[in-house]
Order: C-alpha cells, then sequence, then structure tokens
C-alpha cells in the first residue's frame, strides 16, 4: 500500500502532516507496518516545496514518474489557488483517481479537487472561514457546511486544518483496523471529534453568494503574485487584513522575529505539524522562520516510535543550515538568540552528545521561549531541571514547555502565543487552525 501526500507552492502544514503522521503511526502499530510505504509528491524532486510561511520539503516524485498510489491527501492553503489552475497536477490527480482505493482533501484542497472534476456529483466539505470562496470551485458538488469531514465513495474532503486528524483516524480504521487506530488514540491522548457537528460551521456562517463569488473569481486571477509572496517571507506584502482572504500580510518594513526549528533525524513529523502552525498563524511581516537540521543539511523524519526504520524517515526537509561537529565550539545560534525554539520529539537522537550540547546552548538563552515534546525531549529537559512533564500532558516553568505528544504541543504552544503576543492572537490562531476546544490552553476560547 502507497499512501502519498501531495504538495504544491503554498501548501499548509497540518493539512498534509495531520493525516499524513497519523496515518504513520496507526500503520507502525498494525500487522501492515512492513508493507506499507508513504511518499510525497511534488512538482519537482530537485527544489523543495515550499510551504506557507517556511516548512521547505523535498518530493520523492514529481507528478510524472509517481507511481500508482493508493491513498491521495491533497491539503489546502493560499497556494490552491495556484494549484486549481495547474493543468499538469490536476491531470495527475485524475489519472491518480482512477485505481485509488481513497482520494482525501484537507481545507481548500477542496478546491483543487473540484477543478480535477472529481467532486462532481458529490458529496464534500471545506474550510468554514472560506466555505463560500472554496464552494464557487467545480460543478455540481454539494457542499456540506456543518460536517467535519464528509466521506463519498472513495472521495473524503475534510473542513480546515486540524479536521485532516480526524480524517485520519477515520481513514485509519479502513486502511488498518481497529486495534491499531485506538493504541494510537491512546498514546497521542487525542480524542476525535464528531464528524458531522463541527463547531466551525457555527462560528463561520454562510456568506451570500455574489460577495463570494467576486472574491473568488479575484483571487483566481491573482493567483500568481499572491501565492508567492505567501511562500517568501521577504517578500513584498500588503498592508491590510481582509475578511475574505484566507492570509494576514502587511507591506511593514522587514523587522523578523526569530523562530527556529530543531531538526534532528528521524523528528517527528506530527510534532512539528500543530506546534509549527500554531506560529505559522502570526503576522509574516513580524516573524521570520528558521530550520535548523542537525548533521545533515536535509533531515528526515516520519513517525519518530516506529520499529520500522522506513516509517522513520518519510518526510525530508531542506534546512536553511545545519549543525556538524562539535556544536559547542560553534554555536547552535551564532547570529543571536531567537525568540522561539521549537524541539520535536525525535527518538534517541535529541539524547546523545549533540543533543546534550544543543539543550546546553537553550539554556543560555535567557530570554528564548522553548517548546518541546515527545519521551526523549521531556526527559532531557528534566535532567537539566528547565521543566518536567505534568498531569495535564504539558507542563510549563517559566518560558520553558514540555509536552508529551505533538497534539498537546499545539495547546502549549498556544499558551507560548497568548503569553508572548496576546490572548487575541492565540484565539485568532485557534480560530483558523479549527482548533478544537479540548486541545485549547486553559483560559482560552474560540469566541471572545
Amino acid at each position: 500500500m502507497i499512501i502519498g501526500a501531495i504538495l504544491y507552492p503554498a501548501w499548509e502544514l497540518l493539512d498534509v502532516q495531520g493525516p499524513f503522521s497519523v496515518l504513520m503511526k496507526i500503520a507502525s502499530q498494525s500487522q501492515s507496518s512492513k508493507t506499507t510505504k508513504f511518499t510525497v509528491v511534488g512538482p519537482s524532486i530537485d527544489h523543495p516545496v515550499l510551504g506557507r510561511a517556511h516548512f521547505p520539503v523535498m518530493a520523492d516524485y514529481d507528478y510524472e514518474t509517481c507511481p500508482q498510489l493508493d491513498v491521495l491527501i491533497v491539503p489546502g492553503g493560499i497556494g490552491f489557488l495556484s494549484a486549481a489552475q495547474d493543468p499538469r497536477m490536476l491531470d495527475f490527480l485524475r489519472k491518480q483517481a482512477v485505481n485509488a482505493k481513497f482520494v482525501t482533501s484537507v481545507c481548500t484542497g477542496s478546491a483543487v479537487l473540484a477543478e480535477a472534476g472529481l467532486l462532481e456529483g458529490k458529496k464534500a466539505t471545506t474550510n468554514k472561514a472560506y466555505f463560500d470562496i472554496s464552494a464557487c470551485y467545480g460543478k455540481n458538488v454539494e457542499y456540506v457546511h456543518e460536517a467535519r469531514f464528509v466521506e463519498d465513495g472513495k472521495i473524503i474532503t475534510a473542513s480546515g486544518v486540524s479536521a485532516g486528524v480526524d480524517m485520519g483516524f477515520m481513514l485509519g480504521r479502513k486502511l488498518f483496523g481497529d486495534a491499531a487506530v485506538d493504541g494510537v488514540l491512546k498514546s497521542i491522548k487525542y480524542e476525535p471529534v464528531d464528524p458531522k457537528d463541527d463547531v466551525f460551521a457555527k462560528i463561520h456562517g454562510r456568506k451570500s453568494y455574489i460577495p463570494s463569488y467576486l472574491v473568488s473569481t479575484y483571487l483566481h486571477t491573482r493567483a500568481h503574485t499572491i501565492v508567492p509572496a505567501a511562500t517568501d517571507p521577504h517578500a513584498p506584502k500588503f498592508t491590510k487584513t481582509y475578511p475574505y482572504l484566507p492570509f494576514n500580510l502587511s507591506t511593514q518594513s522587514y523587522k523578523p522575529k526569530h523562530l527556529a526549528l530543531l531538526l534532528f533525524p528521524g523528528f517527528d513529523t506530527l510534532d512539528v505539524a500543530g506546534v509549527l502552525e500554531s506560529f505559522q498563524e502570526l503576522d509574516p511581516a513580524e516573524w521570520y522562520f528558521e530550520v535548523v537540521g542537525v548533521g545533515t543539511e536535509v533531515v528526515k523524519g516520519g513517525d519518530s516510535s516506529s520499529r520500522e526504520v522506513h516509517l522513520r524517515e518519510v518526510m525530508g526537509v531542506r534546512c536553511d543550515r545545519y549543525l556538524v561537529g562539535d556544536v559547542r565550539k560553534g554555536g547552535v545560534f551564532p547570529d543571536g538568540k531567537p525568540a522561539v525554539v521549537l524541539v520535536p520529539s525525535a527518538g534517541a537522537a535529541f539524547e546523545g552528545r549533540v543533543g546534550t550540547a544543543v539543550l546546553d546552548a537553550l539554556v543560555e538563552c535567557k530570554d528564548t521561549w522553548v517548546v518541546g515534546s515527545g519521551e526523549q525531549v521531556a526527559r532531557k529537559f528534566a535532567e537539566k531541571g528547565v521543566v518536567s512533564g505534568g498531569g495535564k500532558g504539558w507542563n510549563r516553568k517559566g518560558q520553558w514547555y514540555v509536552a508529551e505528544t505533538g497534539l498537546i504541543g499545539i495547546t502549549a504552544a498556544l499558551d507560548v502565543v497568548q503569553q508572548l503576543v496576546s490572548v487575541e492572537a492565540a484565539r485568532h490562531v485557534a480560530v483558523e487552525m479549527e482548533i478544537i476546544p479540548s486541545l485549547l490552553p486553559e483560559g482560552l476560547t474560540l469566541v471572545a
């Protein structure tokens, strides 16, 4: 069985890594762990596919060389504006869909499927914040506003961002059985949402057709300028935030707040997805995202807890810079102290000499906020006395946070946003990511 994540410029991080990572973890606990392959498909294998904000992933196949996939995952993100007009990608999806067991989308990825003609005569859903804009795509599609995700034959469409996690568990039961799914749910401490009751459908009501159609048409025609701006943190930005637009861009001079993501070999993709996404919704005119690899320029990650190597090394990320040799001499952050550092789990990789040196460097960054996740990271944090795990799945000591799992890491990350920026900013992030109430930190609500 081959499960493929389909990437295009300005794809949304959690849209892909939510269902992709969940299915990896389920596969690793099933009898199919040795015979299930996960792969990344993009427009080119020579250059990284840049996600919205900053997460450069190397594809294993391009649209022409990709083998037949059993499961396709098509993400959303502002890049859907161009993807829905890309004849090469649309043709790839049509051909793959013929023999695929399941064709899925998250968020505005449904608009791409609709333009490929794969939703004609089908029920579907999409991101509730931009529901009526996405619903302008395709012909003869019955979009369901209330649903967290919709299954119609082999087509499964999920609502915004984190809804892909819930869809991933539903699909995991079909592919790998209840026992494997229940094991993963227990290990990551997550309870999926009722697919027929999406709280964000109540937060984002339906908008009138004509304004939605006009905005959709405008975005469609301006895709060639909007999408490149979304993948380049240094690109010129718009000055206003428009309520219909799925991004927040400004023309302020670039004065970045530095966020560094530390990637160790075998990093857990689910740990990265939710935590990094929590910060990517912040104003890109103020934040600069840097990916720092340990030991290699392209760091591969997957399910860090898997016994199978091929499930721990699925997604290759091309780093902005990487640490080699004795990091204590060169320094982990030679250009200054970042405002935020994210440390996802990576199996035993974080427990070696380099991991210790990196942690020592972090301890010296007195004004830095640090968010770590996973058992190995938690153990190292506890050894240093910076913070240890708590009964609620995450804990905080000063500006240090640790979460037991990647999804609970979202809770910790949103708390950092509350402390570092504002409650309103954290609420905006939670609503944009469609984070369910059970993952919100105490005191934060979806509605002011």
